[in-house]
């Protein structure tokens, strides 16, 4: 994954936690996810006080990497 890459899931990562914290109710859990074979990474932030309510805050929607 290149530099670009790398920064632009480390933006989208601390506004999802960032969101997280102002607003979802504890615990959050932040996943990541990296696929090297396809270059691509998932990133999600839940937010689980409530199994009966739980709620998704952010996305699961693939990140790829711009080709070199």
């Amino acid at each position: 994954m290149g530099q670009a890459a790398t920064e632009s899931v480390l933006l989208v990562v601390s506004e999802l936690v960032t969101n997280a914290i102002e607003h979802a109710l504890p615990p959050v859990v932040l996943r990541l996810h990296r696929d090297r074979a396809g270059d691509q990474v998932w990133v999600g932030v839940t937010d689980v006080a409530d199994p009966a309510s739980a709620r998704t805050l952010g996305t699961t929607t693939p990140c790829t990497a711009p080709s070199p």
